[in-house]
């Protein structure tokens, strides 16, 4: 049990590390010709501080709306990328396709599996639903409309850009359609921030007793929590690298090993109800053991080498805070 909270809180923590970064490279995008002076790390530092008062707010329930204008926005997002890559890949330089190397591959693996690290919220929407019993039906739906947007775009810009695509796939396309989308996409990164945020500020209220109504012990606890991310994101300003780090390591242990061991555990286990153990076959015990050892060795290597990128030379002298222009 501790194990899994420290696991979804420091994957939730990442996750909201990185869509602050997103927003604020977002803004540094499409107010570029505007206000050319802000930097994207001084982005970053304002919207912080303008989402500060939503983080006060309760739990999901209180704003189911923003997760369907966030997932509208993804879509869009997708259709117009894959649109405008298809359109004008006349204008790309011809694409390479880099060799994989094992240190590439294995910062992929941890980068894949980040995009599971919503199942870490998965305990509070199901705790605020009003009918729990259709929870499995929504997780479903969630992950085959994942599907249908993650595959399409990701073979069409690796297909199409080749091994130089950028982190964030809207810089790579132009045009007017594409500056609305990534409006778009910088107010779905501004909504969803608060729904991932949520269940670790809930979780460190637990611990201090603090009780779930508005108060200012509640403003305190959650502006320290969101400063907390503030100083990671302007330390670790390229968003790629949190993700392949939270990707290889805690999402890993949520998705391929404490499942499987659980699974387990619970069939083996007796409850007053059903005194005996429940059976399990030698050949699903071998394909969940299998998982274990997939994610076990798969998500040490790439946190080893996102850990090596996340304190490699370069990066240590790439921080907002070695910027001069951060604090003009």
């Amino acid at each position: 049990r501790y194990v899994a909270e420290v696991c979804l809180n420091v994957t939730l923590f990442g996750v909201s590390t990185v869509y602050l970064l997103l927003a604020a490279q977002m803004a540094n995008a499409v107010f570029a010709t505007l206000i050319p002076q802000v930097t994207s790390c001084q982005w970053t530092l304002i919207f912080a501080v303008v989402l500060m008062p939503a983080t006060w707010f309760g739990g999901p329930k209180d704003f189911w709306g923003v997760s369907l204008v966030a997932a509208l926005t993804t879509v869009l997002m997708c259709i117009v990328v894959i649109l405008e890559v298809i359109k004008g890949h006349h204008g790309y330089p011809a694409p390479k396709y880099t060799t994989p190397t094992l240190k590439s591959f294995f910062l992929g693996f941890g980068a894949m599996l980040f995009t599971f690290g919503g199942a870490a919220t998965f305990p509070t929407i199901q705790n605020d639903m009003s009918d729990k019993t259709k929870f499995p039906y929504s997780v479903v739906m969630a992950f085959i409309v994942l599907l249908f947007l993650y595959t399409p775009i990701a073979g069409v810009c690796y297909g199409f850009l080749g091994s130089d695509v950028d982190d964030n796939v809207l810089l790579e396309v132009k045009g007017s359609m594409v500056t609305f989308t990534q409006v778009l996409m910088l107010l779905h990164f501004l909504f969803v921030f608060n729904i991932v945020i949520n269940p670790i500020m809930q979780s460190v209220e637990d611990i201090l007793n603090i009780p779930n109504q508005f108060g200012w012990r509640r403003c305190v606890v959650r502006s320290s929590l969101l400063f907390i991310v503030l100083l990671t994101g302007l330390s670790i300003p390229q968003f790629g690298k949190i993700l392949d780090l939270i990707g290889g390591s805690t999402v890993t242990i949520l998705t391929f090993l404490l499942p499987p061991l659980c699974y387990i555990l619970l069939l083996k286990s007796r409850t007053p109800d059903l005194p005996t153990y429940r059976s399990i076959s030698t050949l699903e015990v071998v394909s969940l053991v299998g998982i274990m050892m997939i994610g076990l060795v798969g998500g040490s290597v790439s946190t080893w080498s996102a850990l090596s990128e996340v304190f490699s030379p370069g990066s240590l002298n790439s921080t907002c805070f070695s910027h001069s222009e951060f604090f003009a």
